[in-house]
């Protein structure tokens, strides 16, 4: 098994199904009923990297693409063009630690985007978002695999973290349509320029990116979209693992728990802004307990 195998086997401790996807290409079969968003959707899971992104521009650059696929991991065209999601990874956390995340939201219909990084830090390559969806439109073009199979007028892009901050700075690029926050807030005052759905969630115990910071940064976006606190959530509970909390911030939030919270604001925010999907309102109005949410209308 390869390294970066063996690193995506560590991210999906706890995630049903995920050990089913050992390498890249390879993909896992449904394990959810879709019943809930705080669990799996109904579509098996394949993970495609994409490693020709415009080398002599942007050396090192490559995609991990994660899609709804059918049960010999071939892309599943039934129900497409599928809406993109751009996931961001937060500073010097490793992008294998939101595999977890993307293999959950791919599983509700969506394909799921992480662009790598210089030195895992998101501020090393602002333009590579946009250089993604670059590469996805060519792509839509020339690769059989999945021609057609994309609907990149529906595209929401986002991050955890300083992730979140650059994920902001791309919506210059009018092509993203949508933007999510995980515990991370705007570096400055002007986003009023963007005023698509936003989704900001902070975690209630964290010591980095407090209650205060997000809420605050959540408010200086115009458009519609929902702020969430998920109660005794941590920094790093957003990612695969919590060990890098610091000891000053305690919780008795399971990891997993959280990211069942976590998925049932992020899954229906993205049916209800990106999908408009009035049906799972219904879960933005009605969180599990410990999660509130603040919505405002879209």
């Amino acid at each position: 098994m390869s390294m970066i195998a063996a690193m995506w086997l560590a991210a999906c401790v706890g995630a049903s199904g995920c050990d089913d996807l050992q390498d890249p290409g390879s993909f896992r079969q449904a394990a959810g009923t879709g019943e809930s968003p705080t669990g799996d959707g109904t579509y098996a899971v394949g993970w495609k990297p994409e490693v020709d992104v415009d080398r002599w521009v942007l050396p090192d650059f490559d995609l991990d693409v994660f899609y709804p696929a059918l049960s010999d991991g071939a892309f599943d065209f039934r129900e497409s063009p599928y809406p993109v999601v751009m996931l961001v990874q937060g500073g010097l956390v490793a992008r294998e630690d939101y595999y977890f995340l993307a293999d959950r939201i791919s599983s509700w219909g969506y394909v799921v985007v992480l662009p790598s990084y210089p030195f895992d830090l998101a501020s090393f390559g602002p333009t590579r978002a946009s250089a993604a969806l670059d590469r996805l439109e060519a792509s839509m073009e020339d690769d059989t695999f999945w021609q057609g199979g994309l609907d990149l007028s529906r595209v929401a892009i986002g991050g955890h973290s300083l992730g979140g901050v650059v994920a902001d700075w791309a919506l210059g690029d009018p092509r993203f349509t949508a933007l999510y926050l995980l515990a991370s807030y705007p570096s400055g005052d002007d986003t009023s320029s963007f005023d698509g759905p936003v989704l900001s969630i902070a975690g209630g115990a964290d010591c980095n990116s407090t209650v205060d910071e997000v809420y605050a940064g959540y408010q200086h976006y115009p458009g519609p979209g929902a702020y969430a606190e998920i109660a005794g959530m941590t920094h790093y509970q957003f990612t695969a693992s919590d060990e890098e909390d610091e000891e000053e911030c305690p919780t008795d939030l399971p990891l997993e728990t959280a990211h069942a919270d976590l998925s049932a604001v992020l899954i229906p925010f993205l049916k209800v802004y990106l999908e408009d999907d009035s049906s799972y309102l219904t879960y933005l109005e009605a969180p599990p307990s410990g999660v509130t949410i603040e919505q405002d209308a879209p």
